[in-house]
């Protein structure tokens, strides 16, 4: 009789801590749509936004998002780590600035920030040495 009562409280408790562990989870997005760039930025800000997301090649913005916003674990590959570099700290500062802007993001700001300085870093080692 104590057996069926243990495994019964064995049994509650990986169900309730499995509906908590996800209730936790934070559901991934995408990388950044047109729709995210606020509606009162001037037309030069919006096309500098495009352009910058379109020079981060969307094969690579995603693992780039992913790693700096939710602590990722795909790889950057070196390629996409030369991609970035070349669209330059400007555009990199000004979509990680924009991504820290989104209410999605605002309450986790401060660690995306450490996170994309940490990529940047990596990621400028890795275009210039190949590491």
């Amino acid at each position: 009789m104590a057996t069926i009562k243990i495994f019964t409280l064995l049994v509650i408790f990986s169900l309730a801590n499995k509906a908590v562990i996800e209730a936790l989870q934070i559901e991934e997005r995408s990388p950044l749509s047109p729709t995210d760039i606020p509606p009162e930025s001037s037309t030069e800000e919006k096309k500098f936004y495009l352009n910058c997301e379109e020079r981060i090649k969307e094969e690579c913005g995603k693992p780039i998002f992913s790693k700096i916003v939710y602590n990722g674990n795909k790889r950057i590959t070196p390629d996409c780590c030369r991609n970035l570099v070349l669209a330059g700290p400007r555009c990199y500062d000004g979509l990680i600035g924009l991504i820290t802007s989104l209410p999605d993001f605002k309450a986790r700001a401060s660690i995306i920030l450490t996170k994309s300085k940490q990529v940047w870093n990596r990621c400028i080692l890795d275009a210039e040495y190949g590491v």
